[in-house]
């Protein structure tokens, strides 16, 4: 490996890159692209941090750090806040996702940036403290959070938790009375991009109903919106599930088995 004129570490073991002089880089696990503009672009590293381009259209985008002094470089989930027009508003949630057995930083909840990720602030208290956190979404005061795993695993910390005071304080949604939400492991959450207040979520390797569920009302309660088929699909080998939206309010779903 050597340095390029263009900055960075060149040399790498990656594939299609030639002409970039095969960049040294490692695993990215969350991407948080600006509502409104092109250029800007987020990503948080598995065991690298937060990073931020300006020039992300460019053929060779720069790169500049903006979580290297935080308690940990071990990003889990990344999402601009749909509540701040400008999308300034970042919140960044801790977790481990490396290949290498997990191996990673302090599972320290989440942090939130006003500054385009200049700076930061902690959230939650102690109610995600160790929780390895997977997904969130974030709309103002209501901030939603997956959570997979823990540093003390039990299904009694994982799932959803839910913040409506932006951040200050969670409740664990199946812990929570009238949430419709049941006890189990949850690797994803979406908010529609057309409706912010439409959100899905899966459960997955729990004692009763897993599944993909929806709440209509930013998470506050839920409705299993899948069938016996998908619900097949989340076994006892289940160790990834991803959602997303179409254009028309879709939800797809991929998930991933032990091999």
């Amino acid at each position: 490996m050597c340095s390029s004129d263009l900055g960075g570490i060149v040399g790498g073991q990656v594939e299609g890159m030639a002409a970039q002089g095969n960049p040294v880089s490692g695993a990215v696990r969350a991407i948080a692209p600006h509502p409104t503009n092109p250029d800007v672009l987020y990503i948080g590293a598995v065991n690298g941090g937060i990073w931020r381009t300006s020039n992300a259209t460019a053929a060779f985008p720069d790169w500049t750090p903006l979580g290297d002094r935080l308690s940990s470089t071990s990003i889990g989930a990344l999402a601009i806040d749909v509540a701040d027009p400008l999308g300034n508003t970042l919140v960044a949630g801790f977790g481990r996702a490396s290949s290498l057995a997990r191996t990673g930083g302090f599972r320290d909840g989440l942090v939130r940036s006003v500054d385009g990720g200049s700076t930061w602030t902690a959230l939650g208290g102690s109610a995600l403290a160790g929780a390895n956190v997977s997904g969130l979404v974030a709309n103002g005061n209501t901030i939603l959070v997956a959570v997979n795993t823990a540093d003390t695993f039990s299904l009694g910390v994982t799932g959803v938790y839910r913040s409506t005071d932006g951040g200050a304080t969670f409740a664990h949604l199946p812990s929570t009375a009238g949430s419709g939400l049941p006890t189990g492991v949850t690797y994803d959450i979406r908010m529609n991009p057309l409706d912010s207040s439409d959100i899905v979520t899966s459960i997955a390797l729990g004692p009763g109903d897993n599944g993909i569920w929806r709440s209509h009302d930013g998470g506050a309660t839920w409705g299993k919106i899948s069938d016996a088929v998908v619900d097949a699909a989340f076994g006892a080998s289940t160790s990834n599930v991803k959602l997303s939206f179409g254009s028309a309010g879709q939800v797809y779903e991929i998930g991933r088995a032990h091999v």
